[in-house]
């Protein structure tokens, strides 16, 4: 048995290939000192060297897309030297796919597969537009499911699945009775899909992780987390700049991940699928 800290947070990138990814991000992950975290709206900016150095010298290894597009938001993991890296796995780049990084990792004879993932968003604020958006979404979606149904063994899936306000209580048929966007795709609908393929959502019970909204989850297939939260105490470090665009604006998530012994093969490539 193997237990892993680990941590999510979108730094709020907006996919400008021209911002600097702020020093406040390295300060607050480590001290948090996780096994393993995930960014998302994460870009390959002006100093994405020197932040992967900064990263790699507190003891991870950093893992990111190979490929370099112009105003695309990506994906970070980050592991701890102890973590073998076996194999890394992207998607196509294409309106149908979410951001994503998949990466599987093995510690102490443990497999362990990590998804980061964000379902994307698109602006547009009539009702027209907002129903395309949520449809996009739940195309995205769908595209996860397809491509987590595909990995065998201990799964975690962090991401920024975009799913719009809920309170407790709230179901699809409400959504669709109101004519809302959330109809097409919601938090009750992510919930509902991801334990059809045998995941649990995992959201914190209490905050936010943005603008009260709980958008950011861990998912987890054969293994449990516990202590899921959301965290906002980066927002008193002295360097912190609130409501500046290239500064995080969602809740750091954090969970502690209990896996157990499982010994599943694979072998260290790069998978990249059909873009088909």
């Amino acid at each position: 048995m193997v237990i892993i800290k680990i941590l999510l947070w979108n730094i709020n990138q907006r996919s400008s290939i021209s911002s600097r990814i702020p020093q406040v991000v390295v300060e607050e992950i480590m001290k948090h000192n996780p096994d393993i975290f995930v960014l998302t709206e994460y870009v390959k900016s002006q100093n994405h060297m020197n932040i992967v150095e900064q990263i790699t010298d507190k003891g991870y290894t950093v893992l990111s897309d190979p490929r370099y597009i112009k105003g695309v938001n990506e994906v970070l993991i980050a592991c701890k030297n102890g973590y073998r890296i076996d194999s890394v796995s992207i998607l196509p780049i294409n309106e149908k796919n979410p951001n994503f990084l998949g990466a599987t990792l093995s510690v102490r004879d443990i497999k362990i597969n990590i998804v980061g993932t964000r379902i994307r968003t698109s602006g547009g604020k009539s009702q027209e537009e907002l129903d395309q958006n949520y449809k996009e979404k739940k195309i995205q979606l769908e595209s996860l499911k397809n491509h987590l149904r595909n990995i065998q063994g201990t799964t975690i899936v962090a991401g920024d699945f975009n799913n719009g306000s809920f309170k407790e209580g709230e179901t699809i048929c409400e959504y669709k009775k109101r004519g809302v966007a959330r109809q097409f795709y919601s938090y009750p609908l992510v919930r509902q899909e991801m334990e059809e393929i045998g995941y649990f959502v995992n959201t914190p019970k209490e905050g936010y992780s943005w603008k009260e909204c709980a958008l950011d989850h861990l998912c987890t297939n054969k293994c449990t987390a516990k202590d899921v939260l959301y965290d906002w105490s980066f927002t008193k470090n002295s360097q912190y700049c609130p409501n500046k665009v290239g500064y995080p604006d969602h809740a750091i998530l954090s969970a502690n991940i209990t896996i157990l012994n499982n010994k599943s093969k694979t072998s260290a490539h790069l998978l990249i699928p059909n873009e088909n």
